[in-house]
């Protein structure tokens, strides 16, 4: 009768009647989690193919149930939609309005580019990252990127405007249109280093290289 009544209450405890932590426990993957399946794939029988596969499957299942993991993909894939549109327009709206030709525009664009979108991304890290050790605060990573894409859109509509602002079109208005692109750029490029800096912190240690790419 005793062990009757272990099975029972043992069967009891696993009841569906608790299963609603177990259920959220268990459709919430952790890192620890998917560390732990890519490194047992990666032993097995040393097979290279194989593992690869189970590390893109692993990635993929990150980024499925975890919530951090999918907001920051969002974040990141929305923030580059909106870049890559900037970056095809804003040539074409130089060369149309002011009649320089590709060239001689990509000379100076892509200096700004280079400089001023490198520094911004190491700006945006550093600042960051100095936020976050001086008050604790975490959403510092998320902070810097809203700030520096806000700050951004005085610098584009002065930039967009500039014949209007000035004597019309001239050399005058040209060069100052591009300085304003060079502090868009300075201000709204900075949200790489804090999303590089966030994925860190939510990327399981075995699949960081394959997340960030």
């Amino acid at each position: 009768s005793t062990s009757t009544s272990t099975s029972t209450s043992t069967s009891t405890s696993t009841s569906p009647s608790t299963s609603p932590s177990t259920t959220t426990s268990s459709s919430t993957t952790t890192s620890n989690e998917v560390s732990s399946l890519v490194s047992a794939v990666a032993t097995d029988a040393g097979d290279r193919k194989h593992s690869g596969w189970a590390e893109v499957m692993a990635v993929g299942r990150f980024f499925v149930f975890s919530p951090a993991g999918r907001y920051l993909c969002l974040a990141g894939g929305v923030r580059s939609l909106g870049g890559y549109a900037f970056g095809a327009y804003m040539p074409l709206f130089f060369t149309s309005t002011y009649g320089v030709s590709a060239g001689e525009l990509g000379r100076v664009y892509s200096l700004i580019i280079i400089f001023c979108g490198s520094f911004s991304s190491w700006l945006g890290g550093f600042v960051a990252q100095w936020w976050r050790r001086r008050t604790g605060a975490l959403e510092a990573n998320v902070w810097v990127p809203a700030i520096g894409a806000l700050s951004s859109v005085p610098f584009v509509a002065l930039a967009l405007s500039m014949d209007l602002l000035t004597d019309g079109v001239s050399s005058l208005s040209y060069w100052l249109a591009l300085f304003c692109i060079a502090l868009a750029y300075i201000t709204a490029e900075c949200w790489e280093g804090p999303a590089a800096n966030a994925g860190m912190m939510i990327y399981p240690s075995a699949l960081r290289t394959q997340c960030i790419t």
